[in-house]
């Protein structure tokens, strides 16, 4: 059993009191353990655990299998099992939904005006929005209606997402999408270069992690460390999206 409460001032990353049957312990997750370093909070609680249980059950210290990293394995998968496995379905759902969510705020916010992007789409692009078309049951005869309307926007692949953004990432920012505003303003002050820079490294920065998940959502890769960056990716782009 486990208490976790955060110690603001304390300089030690954890604390812990041990009774019988009981296990409080009590974290500081403000520590350079965990801001700087990134390390898991989770293994290493887990490993506290583990210890309390090995010295609680000295009696199977003969066995090979009791023993800590076999104890810390079984805590984090009975306790955090879900938040510290990196599950290739989970993720490409995760980003699918996201992609999905970004896709349909960008055609909410252009409605009509999204007609004037339509002959931007590729031959593949068309081909895959058609495909999405009978999918949902449309008929190809509505096209022209929902090209005028912009809701031509809720079939694209995502890669046309990402080829709007490229041509007008201010669809994107300043609340339209993401929170994040696009660098503007003090030209004057600053000169008209330097705020074209911060201006491009805001884009940049969107257009690679936008970028991750497209790539991840069209060829499936589920190396570990491509899921590392595109769930990195989900997370920085999740929580920048406005409300």
């Amino acid at each position: 059993m486990k208490q976790i409460t955060n110690i603001r001032k304390s300089v030690c990353i954890m604390a812990i009191r041990k009774e019988i049957g009981n296990l409080t312990v009590f974290v500081d997750f403000s520590h350079p353990y965990f801001t700087k370093c990134g390390l898991s909070k989770e293994q290493m609680i887990a490993s506290e655990i583990a210890m309390y249980l090995y010295q609680e059950r000295m009696n199977l210290s003969s066995y090979a299998e009791h023993n800590l990293s076999n104890l810390t394995w079984e805590v984090l998968q009975s306790g955090w099992k879900d938040s510290i496995e990196i599950s290739y379905d989970s993720i490409y759902h995760d980003a699918e939904d996201l992609l999905t969510e970004i896709r349909q705020r960008v055609g909410d916010n252009l409605g009509a005006e999204a007609s004037v992007y339509f002959d931007e789409l590729l031959i593949e692009q068309k081909k895959q929005m058609t495909s999405s078309f009978l999918q949902n049951g449309i008929d190809l005869s509505s096209i022209g209606e929902l090209k005028d309307t912009g809701r031509y926007l809720s079939y694209v692949p995502f890669s046309f997402i990402l080829t709007l953004f490229r041509d007008e990432p201010d669809l994107f920012f300043g609340g339209k999408v993401w929170k994040t505003s696009l660098a503007s303003g003090g030209e004057e002050l600053l000169g008209h270069d330097i705020v074209t820079q911060a201006r491009e490294k805001i884009i940049q920065q969107y257009e690679n992690y936008l970028g991750d998940l497209i790539i991840f959502h069209e060829n499936k890769y589920s190396g570990m460390l491509t899921l590392q960056r595109v769930s990195l990716s989900i997370a920085f782009l999740r929580k920048d999206l406005t409300a």
